[in-house]
């Protein structure tokens, strides 16, 4: 047990300094030398060497140079980056969602894509006591609904087909046929709105469609999901023409 918490300890210690030598950049130096660092963080030279090369290995740190000094690295940028895109984009859609709650009285959510998974990014809950209630972190299929399928439309066709071939049907609507699912991928990609009828939950319905950045690339989904019951015709049709109307202007943005 004691060898356990002096691992711990150690452990622990050797995060805390890496995080405190990556600290040292977020002053006015573009790059410095490891007697910089050492003097910095008060890490003995020894220490700060191998913990430097560690994070230059792994992209968080550079060698700049002939390798005597180090400077932010590729993966330390693209972290900060993707923070920095993502508050933007909290702060430019909680707005949207907010109208579409307003607008349909259904639960509007955000999702972004995790790897394999779409995770709920941020929700407007709506106000009526039976609704769609996702958690903000949940992960959710990448190839089953409305906020996954606008998704799906628009990755390579290697990821797309590995995302196909991962669906497992959630309720007798899910639709698994590859070949209708390609020709809804189409359809969605020509009309920049996704639609699941009870595919993910049997009671709900949603639309949604997809945020581009300045590369093209989908950085969210928008979706409006609740009882099926509520999902008329009229609904649908004005909904998926606003859903369409407010990525398009928040995709212009980026």
């Amino acid at each position: 047990m004691e060898n356990q918490r002096k691992n711990n300890e150690t452990g622990t210690q050797s995060i805390e300094r890496a995080i405190s030598i990556l600290n040292c950049f977020l002053g006015e130096m573009d790059s410095l030398s490891l007697s910089n660092i050492a003097k910095k963080t008060g890490i003995p030279i020894p220490t700060a060497s191998r913990i430097t090369r560690f994070l230059a290995q792994n992209d968080y740190l550079a060698r700049n140079g002939e390798g005597r000094s180090f400077k932010v690295g590729r993966r330390l940028y693209m972290l900060g980056y993707r923070a920095k895109k993502l508050d933007v984009l909290r702060n430019v859609i909680y707005d949207t969602l907010t109208k579409l709650k307003n607008e349909f009285g259904e639960t509007a959510t955000a999702y972004i894509r995790d790897g394999s998974i779409r995770r709920c990014f941020e929700k407007v809950e709506a106000d009526h006591d039976f609704h769609y209630a996702p958690t903000v972190g949940a992960e959710y299929n990448i190839g089953v609904g409305a906020g996954a399928k606008a998704f799906l439309a628009f990755l390579d066709t290697e990821e797309r087909e590995s995302a196909i071939n991962s669906i497992i049907p959630l309720t007798p609507y899910t639709v698994t046929d590859i070949d209708k699912i390609l020709k809804e991928l189409e359809e969605i990609r020509a009309t920049m709105i996704a639609r699941s009828f009870g595919e993910y939950c049997l009671e709900f319905s949603s639309l949604a469609s997809p945020i581009f950045d300045s590369d093209g690339e989908v950085i969210c989904t928008i979706a409006i999901t609740g009882p099926t019951s509520r999902f008329t015709p009229e609904m649908i049709q004005e909904a998926e023409q606003r859903i369409v109307s407010y990525c398009l202007t928040i995709s212009s943005e980026f």
